[in-house]
């Protein structure tokens, strides 16, 4: 919608360095050409636009403060993030997930990818109702129905974030469909269960229908074994990357269209 900046552009380093500056002003001779020469249905689709990307800066600008020290910090050889990490978490993921919808919903990307947990923090996930304490710590229940149950509410939490990501991508239309419907969305961990570090039987949700090539709205499960890079093989012949395999896969997922 809006031509690329040049990332050495130095106006581009300006505008990140004052927070009193949005990254509109760069592209405000565009944006006056494009509302000028499109229809109206265009220009409610640009004034939607651009209305996200400022909110999404001003957020930006009320939440980034210092973040909290690593628990491993100096045990590895990397260096720690400077600051500028919002300190909330729910709005840290939520401005995080609207990026990602807008640099998919204007075709600066084709693919994201997000962390939600990063375990070497134990971020306290006291903010969740009942809970009290790191989400890394309470990952290691040792079946202890107490801690197990606030573990459940970090769980049910992360999954609430992925719901709004999803209401997102299913809100923004693009000519009859949604980019929900022209998306695939998958969620799901390394590591099945905490306690155990078990690496079998990984829950995964797959949403959006992928244009078309998949059938959402059901539970399927596969043989015993199944690699997960099965479901990452079938997801690239779906974007057109015909790749005959993916790291330790043995063919395509059956069954998801």
């Amino acid at each position: 919608m809006v031509s690329s900046l040049n990332p050495d552009d130095p106006r581009l380093l300006t505008a990140l360095q004052r927070d009193e500056t949005s990254i509109l002003d760069l592209v405000g001779d565009q944006m006056k050409t494009l509302r000028r020469e499109g229809g109206s249905g265009d220009r409610v689709r640009l004034d939607e636009y651009f209305e996200s990307v400022r909110s999404v800066e001003q957020r930006l600008q009320a939440s980034l403060k210092p973040q909290k020290r690593w628990i491993n910090q100096g045990k590895f050889p990397l260096e720690r993030p400077g600051p500028g990490i919002p300190a909330s978490r729910p709005e840290h993921i939520r401005l995080m997930m609207d990026i990602m919808v807008l640099a998919l919903w204007s075709d600066t990307t084709r693919i994201g990818t997000f962390m939600t947990a990063d375990a070497q923090t134990n971020e306290d996930f006291s903010f969740v109702n009942g809970v009290r304490g790191g989400m890394h710590t309470l990952s290691h229940h040792a079946e202890e129905q107490a801690r197990k149950k606030q573990y459940e509410s970090c769980v049910t939490w992360h999954v609430e974030q992925v719901a709004y990501l999803l209401n997102r991508l299913k809100s923004l239309d693009e000519g009859g469909t949604s980019l929900l419907d022209n998306s695939m969305v998958m969620f799901g961990c390394g590591i099945k269960c905490g306690n155990l570090h078990l690496e079998r039987n990984l829950p995964i949700a797959l949403a959006g229908r992928g244009k078309g090539t998949l059938r959402p709205g059901r539970r399927l499960r596969f043989a015993t074994e199944t690699p997960l890079c099965n479901l990452y093989l079938s997801m690239l012949q779906r974007m057109g990357i015909e790749e005959k395999s993916f790291g330790d896969s043995t063919g395509m997922l059956p069954g998801l269209g």
